[in-house]
């Protein structure tokens, strides 16, 4: 299903989901139209379908990705969204997840929104769930002061939902090229964000320095990302949903 942002509509939207959940892409489309946008639906790569000699020979987060189908499912099909909002009429695309809420906030993204011209906007609640998500009107942080005061440091910060532009999908598809494959989507998009001036920030937070050291960070390496998160936030992940992506990754 493809169908090009509208007008008066800002951006792009890309929902990525599994042939088989129909249910979930179900209620993430009407939460679409009920706001009255439209969007694009990528059939996710089910991980769990690939050859196991294959997956054998890839490495994600330093083990092969048969141990992890459904993970590298799940990745893959992030790059593919990335590379399919390069061909898209809008220069940002909203990048969603099936197992999502969307929240009213996003009928504040205007065309001023983008001015800043960013790379990466984290729209979900789980990077920024410590701030207030009642505040009003819609606005913007740095990466780096929200994941600094992230309680949980930087694990599961979710990939469920952010805007990137053209510019930023090409940047994450070049550093895909060289850098080591992480497990998770959102491990990645954390690590592009990080930069050496958030250095000082990064080393007053133990739990934060812990969490980038693990990932095997690729901080301060070209092309660098910059990084925002929306608050209050766009996309509120589901809770206690059952996950497609550990489900395969059990099979």
């Amino acid at each position: 299903m493809s169908h090009d942002a509208q007008e008066g509509q800002y951006f792009n939207i890309i929902v990525i989901n599994l042939d088989r959940d129909t249910e979930r892409f179900n209620s993430v489309s009407k939460q679409i139209s009920d706001f009255g946008l439209q969007f694009h639906r990528l059939s996710a790569i089910n991980g769990a379908s690939l050859p196991r000699g294959l997956l054998k020979r890839v490495k994600i987060g330093g083990r092969a990705a048969n141990n992890f189908p459904g993970t590298f499912g799940c990745l893959t099909s992030h790059i593919k969204a990335w590379e399919t909002s390069l061909t898209l009429e809008k220069d940002f695309t909203l990048i969603l997840e099936d197992d999502i809420v969307i929240n009213s906030s996003i009928s504040s993204i205007d065309s001023n929104f983008f001015s800043q011209n960013f790379d990466l906007y984290f729209a979900n609640n789980r990077i920024s769930s410590h701030f207030n998500q009642k505040s009003s009107p819609v606005t913007t942080y740095p990466f780096a002061e929200v994941a600094a005061t992230r309680p949980s440091g930087i694990s599961t910060p979710g990939g469920d939902g952010y805007f990137v532009s053209k510019s930023g999908a090409r940047k994450l598809l070049e550093r895909i090229n060289w850098a080591r494959l992480p497990r998770h989507v959102d491990q990645f998009l954390v690590s592009a964000s990080l930069v050496p001036q958030h250095l000082d920030v990064i080393e007053k937070n133990p739990a934060l320095a812990e969490g980038i050291k693990s990932m095997g960070s690729t901080m301060g390496e070209k092309p660098e990302i910059s990084s925002v998160c929306i608050i209050p936030a766009i996309v509120q992940h589901i809770v206690n949903s059952k996950s497609s992506r550990i489900s395969s990754d059990q099979t």
